[in-house]
């Protein structure tokens, strides 16, 4: 595909694609919206705007935690493509930038245990 041709083009001049993880801040939520959420078309293209590069293309991209909005505590990713086959790459940069320190985790203010849903069944 024509995607593919010019992601293949990138890659034979770098080993590596690093974007934001998501394009927009994501929108607040409020308790109205607890129960189910909100979806729109237009949040969720800019949210998810580069990410579906590498979906749509079909290549290994992992996305890892580096840091939070100052303004919001929001976390913030760096999301790293890599070509076709390159997964071992991938994964090793992405160890060697989170084990580097530079980016100390931290839970966010408002965040779910998802070990909670194991412990109910």
């Amino acid at each position: 595909t024509r995607i593919t041709a010019i992601l293949n083009a990138i890659f034979d001049e770098v080993d590596l694609i690093a974007t934001p993880t998501t394009g927009s801040a994501i929108p607040k939520i409020t308790p109205d919206l607890y129960p189910y959420g909100k979806i729109d078309a237009q949040s969720t293209g800019a949210i998810e705007q580069y990410t579906t590069l590498a979906s749509f293309a079909g290549i290994p991209a992992i996305s890892i935690p580096v840091g939070f909005r100052e303004e919001s505590k929001i976390p913030v990713g760096l999301q790293l493509i890599a070509p076709m086959f390159q997964e071992k790459l991938l994964l090793q940069v992405a160890w060697e930038i989170e084990s580097s320190g530079k980016f100390p985790l931290r839970k966010p203010a408002i965040w779910f245990d998802f070990d909670l849903l194991n412990e109910e069944n």
